[in-house]
């Protein structure tokens, strides 16, 4: 009997914490960016979102999908999960598993990732590892956001992938401009591609369009993918 009561309050408890499960936040972005030199010519226009579900104070789960499209007719599509523990109201750890397809490929990301506030400012990192076609590569990455005024914010991001020893990167200053429910973002950067690879360093500008519900942050972290590398 002892046991049979244990286990009916366990699964009470369970019941509970099921049913206190709600989503706490998310966003909606529409991204377009351009090259403006020859070396790494394309343009790229990009659609995501991501939901944020909360179980408990200290835990969440978010998932993120996104799909990009080149204007050569090279399409990509993510999909990610996040599992996040709340630490304190300022900073939050997470580990995240990531499937992405590009024209017939396809590589699974695996990561983790922290992300903290001080007060006006904002900053998270992450560290990745994928392969692809029997090649090991591995994604880091760091950015952070100062809120200037209520509607108003400006950041840096940078990062950067390791294909067995070609690298692939981007640096990028950013702004976003908040409007009622809708945000205006631009960035300018410098994208680069290993010259083995027939690539080169380029000057990139985007612009988008962002809607956050829930949390005023939107869903807790950024988006983990191979292809977030590029602008758009």
């Amino acid at each position: 009997m002892k046991y049979v009561s244990t286990a009916a309050l366990i699964a009470s408890l369970l019941a509970g914490q099921s049913f206190a499960a709600e989503v706490t936040g998310g966003d909606i972005q529409l991204r377009y960016s351009t090259f403006t030199g020859d070396d790494l010519d394309y343009d790229a226009t990009s659609i995501s979102g991501s939901v944020e579900v909360g179980f408990t104070k200290q835990f969440s789960v978010q998932g993120d999908i996104g799909f990009r499209f080149f204007d050569n007719d090279i399409d990509s599509n993510y999909l990610t999960l996040h599992g996040i523990g709340h630490v304190s109201d300022a900073t939050s750890v997470g580990l995240f598993v990531g499937r992405e397809e590009f024209e017939g490929f396809g590589e699974t990301v695996y990561g983790a990732e922290v992300g903290h506030e001080f007060g006006s400012l904002s900053g998270e990192a992450y560290v990745a590892l994928s392969e692809i076609e029997g090649a090991d590569v591995t994604l880091l990455g760091i950015s952070a956001d100062y809120a200037v005024t209520e509607a108003f914010k400006l950041g840096v991001a940078y990062h950067n992938v390791d294909l067995e020893g070609f690298d692939a990167s981007r640096i990028a200053l950013r702004g976003e401009y908040g409007m009622g429910g809708f945000s205006v973002t631009g960035e300018i950067g410098s994208g680069e591609l290993d010259q083995s690879l027939g690539g080169g360093s380029e000057t990139f500008i985007g612009i988008g369009l962002k809607t956050t519900f829930g949390a005023s942050r939107g869903s807790t972290f950024e988006r983990r993918s191979l292809f977030e590398l590029f602008p758009g």
